[in-house]
């Protein structure tokens, strides 16, 4: 009835702004093409008789918004109301339930409209901004986007609670099988170097090279076996074994 392309249609204006809005309109259609006459139609939705015969026993309440209106239209749910129970100009529009659609009952006469004012024309052009961005749908995609927030921040804190949980129970198996307490123990670096070390077999290399310069002092200078402990007299006799090799295959 009233297309997009040919109509700007829209809900609940009121007839002002601020404090110098008190009637609302639960609809404004105006024609966007020139040759329908550029014409504003307001409309009134009624759901129940009761409601109705309030509209019909104060119908200047309706002028607020029917004086800027080139048509007035009474829409209702149902069959509550009498065509011939609206003022001259207003027309009644009805909900078809069989047809889904609404049926109109009484033609609205044009009228002669009273030139758009400051504040409907601002009401008119706060209501277009909220309906190009809906403050409820852009309320809801706030309120949507710090929910996911919550959860996600919630799901990483247990996968960090989880992954710090593991490390310390790997720390702790490290820390029984070497005796070495590290929050107590020298700056984390020393302990990586030692680690390095270990695995890497550096450490041992340089024991092995150590064991070996102790072997040589040793036999230069003629030291008794019974001065060295058990596994250095292993090592100086394997390098007296080697060196008698060495000078027999040389004779």
């Amino acid at each position: 009835m009233y297309p997009q392309a040919e109509y700007a249609l829209l809900p609940q204006t009121a007839n002002g702004t601020g404090a110098n809005r008190w009637r609302h309109c639960d609809a404004l259609a105006m024609s966007l093409w020139p040759s329908r006459g550029l014409e504003v139609s307001g409309f009134e939705i009624k759901c129940y008789r009761g409601d109705w015969l309030r509209e019909k026993a104060n119908p200047a309440k309706a002028e607020d918004f029917a004086k800027f209106c080139h048509r007035w239209w009474i829409v209702t749910s149902g069959p509550f109301v009498e065509a011939d129970e609206l003022p001259e100009p207003w027309g009644l529009m009805v909900w078809d339930k069989e047809t889904k659609a609404l049926k109109v009952t009484k033609k609205a006469k044009h009228v002669e409209a009273l030139p758009l004012d400051g504040p409907l024309i601002a009401a008119i052009l706060r209501k277009a901004q909220d309906v190009c961005t809906p403050d409820a749908e852009i309320q809801e995609a706030k309120s949507e986007g710090y929910k996911a927030g919550l959860e996600k921040a919630a799901l990483d804190a247990t996968r960090d609670k989880e992954d710090l949980k593991k490390l310390r129970d790997r720390l702790a198996v490290v820390e029984k099988k070497s005796g070495v307490k590290i929050e107590t123990w020298q700056p984390a670096e020393n302990i990586g170097d030692a680690l390095n070390a270990i695995l890497n077999g550096t450490q041992q290399r340089q024991v092995e090279s150590l064991r070996r310069l102790a072997g040589q002092i040793a036999i230069e200078f003629g030291i008794e076996e019974s001065h060295l402990s058990e596994d250095a007299n292993y090592k100086l006799s394997e390098m007296r074994r080697q060196l008698k090799m060495k000078t027999r295959r040389q004779a």
